[in-house]
């Protein structure tokens, strides 16, 4: 039987998902795709398995709660998927920050707020953060968008409220206060790991120097960064911990210390492949077919 893989989309259609199918096309192997907003979702992932008979693995493209609620389905009933169920330990930033703590690694002083709780954020931020600045974010969320810096009480309420405004957020929504790490305003490094291998690594630096974020998204540029061995051994053992598949591990350095900061269960590639010169689609593809 042909080789079939199920790509899940959130409606649209990126640069991963093109430059997959082409490499798809050059070995015969047959992708389809199922768009997860248009598929009514049901309580009983049971009504799907006739659509699932003969696809050897369903990936999910996204990291959208639309494509998260298939994923888990499909996993529950025995299903080969990436993400896999495992990802549950990171599906919000907080999450991440306790798994990645949890495995004694470095990352970033972190508190969990939430917009309908009051607090004495200005003395919490000085004993568990170190004083302001800080870093704010909400706890879901890609490219770099929903981040930014806070030099107050006030600015805090300020950014909630103008994301609440802009993304028409209801009832509780749950942002993360983070450390400021000023050695590393503006760069930060993006390792990819591929089934237990790691593909290659890049440096981000941001292209606006009042800007602290580095995410290509947002104008950062990619060179081709080797990986140090310390740091395969750190995202070789989160890959290891998550039995991932395809991950992409963000990571700073604070003084002589590399630090976790984010953890991407389907990362893009488009600025990885052009900076490395690396493959990620074609190898991927390879993988799927092993």
């Amino acid at each position: 039987m042909k080789n079939k893989i199920l790509f899940l989309n959130g409606g649209s259609c990126t640069n991963k998902e093109k430059r997959l199918i082409e490499e798809a096309n050059k070995v015969n192997l047959q992708i389809d795709v199922m768009n997860c907003k248009e598929n009514a979702l049901i309580g009983d992932p049971r009504k799907f398995l006739e659509k699932m008979e003969g696809y050897s693995f369903i990936f999910s493209l996204s990291n959208q709660t639309y494509c998260n609620y298939f994923v888990n389905g499909f996993s529950l009933l025995g299903k080969e998927t990436w993400p896999n169920n495992n990802l549950n330990k990171i599906r919000d930033k907080f999450l991440q920050a306790q798994f990645i703590n949890s495995l004694g690694l470095k990352h970033p002083k972190t508190l969990l707020i939430n917009t309908l709780e009051k607090y004495d954020l200005e003395k919490i931020v000085e004993k568990e953060l170190g004083g302001f600045p800080c870093v704010i974010k909400k706890v879901t969320g890609t490219f770099g968008l929903n981040v930014g810096k806070v030099s107050s009480v006030e600015e805090i309420e300020n950014f909630i409220n103008e994301k609440i405004r802009i993304r028409k957020l209801t009832g509780v929504t749950s942002f993360l206060l983070q450390e400021f790490i000023s050695e590393a305003v503006g760069e930060d490094y993006r390792v990819l790991v591929l089934n237990g291998e790691v593909l290659g690594g890049i440096k981000r630096t941001s292209s606006d120097s009042s800007d602290f974020r580095a995410n290509i998204s947002l104008g950062g540029i990619g060179s081709r960064f080797n990986v140090p061995e310390e740091v395969k051994e750190i995202c070789l053992k989160i890959s290891k911990e998550l039995k991932g598949f395809y991950l992409g591990i963000d990571l700073i350095k604070k003084g002589d210390e590399w630090n976790v900061i984010e953890i991407n269960p389907c990362p893009q590639f488009q600025g990885f492949e052009k900076a490395t010169g690396i493959n990620v689609a074609g190898k991927i593809i390879e993988n799927f077919l092993k």
